[in-house]
């Protein structure tokens, strides 16, 4: 019998320091079977996400990657009445994810914030990024602030005026490696029409008729605060990060609509031109064992006491 409750301590400590693994393993499942696919495909590594970072110590050819980035977060609009709260914030927090991933300098990553985040600085910044990559490296263009669409196109709203799904389209068909789009804007979805292509990952907030939303609770919008959270925790490719953060995204608008009495949903969009994973980063700072407290706090938390003042329209 006391064998029996000596075994019960060890029990649980097993439990609680395996389960961490298992859900992260699921987290990852997504990348664990792509990488089955490529396996059995006589594909060579330069048409996939997984090509190798450092020259080989035989000699032998191989391909040095690099990683850039433009961020671009707009928190000051001119006027009153068209300000929003956490974006530069939002952007900042990706930003040190992928620092802490392993695969980023800090010198090939861009910002453009508030009245440095013009329309003609924006695509100035992506020009210059498309002249400094090549076929083989790995770019981020990452967008957070208003949004705003007519009956033919959509645009994000930089300082002073808007970028059209169209200028867009031209500014980014000068890239020759792989591209990740992100877009945190209301009608960002709309984008993913013109901006696909080969190589190229689009992702946005919301579906092209749809609003989206910053708010005090997360200090981010919506998807962006999950989009990171993931990639920060569990993830490390594009495709992964999406499955995992859109759900999530869903999951978390709808219960606050719920909760609030508004509409305040969002669906997540995504387009993957490309053939295998495209890997963000290489590692993660620590693994969080109370993964619970992490996902399933925030969707659980009672917001009677917040007002809908404290949601910020894209």
């Amino acid at each position: 019998m006391h064998h029996k409750q000596a075994w019960i301590p060890l029990i649980i400590i097993c439990f609680f320091l395996v389960f961490p693994f298992q859900v992260t393993s699921i987290a990852l499942a997504s990348e664990r079977l792509a990488q089955e696919k490529l396996s059995s495909l006589s594909v060579p590594d330069t048409t996939t996400g997984f090509l190798p970072s450092v020259v080989s110590s035989n000699g032998s050819l191989s391909i040095i990657r690099k990683y850039y980035a433009v961020l671009v977060g707009i928190n000051d609009y001119p006027g009153i009445g068209h300000d929003l709260p956490y974006s530069v914030n939002q952007i900042n927090a990706f930003k040190n994810t992928l620092l802490k991933g392993g695969n980023w300098r800090e010198s090939n990553i861009q910002s453009l914030t508030n009245q440095n985040a013009t329309a003609s600085g924006i695509l100035s910044a992506i020009a210059g990024l498309a002249s400094k990559e090549d076929r083989n490296d790995l770019s981020i263009i990452y967008l957070v602030g208003h949004g705003g669409h007519n009956a033919t196109n959509e645009c994000f709203i930089a300082y002073d005026k808007g970028i059209c799904d169209e200028e867009l389209a031209t500014a980014v068909d000068h890239f020759e490696g792989y591209l990740v789009i992100i877009i945190d804007s209301c009608y960002s979805g709309g984008f993913i029409e013109e901006l696909q292509g080969k190589k190229r990952i689009i992702m946005t907030a919301c579906s092209k008729n749809e609003s989206t939303y910053q708010y005090d609770e997360l200090h981010s919008g919506f998807f962006g605060y999950f989009l990171n959270l993931t990639l920060e925790k569990f993830t490390k490719t594009t495709e992964a990060t999406f499955l995992l953060a859109c759900p999530l995204t869903i999951r978390y608008s709808q219960q606050l609509s719920d909760e609030l009495g508004g509409n305040y949903t969002v669906h997540p969009r995504v387009f993957d031109g490309t053939l295998g994973l495209m890997k963000l980063i290489n590692r993660h700072q620590y693994l969080t064992p109370f993964l619970g407290k992490i996902f399933v706090e925030p969707f659980f938390k009672s917001y009677s006491r917040v007002s809908p003042r404290n949601i910020w329209r894209h």
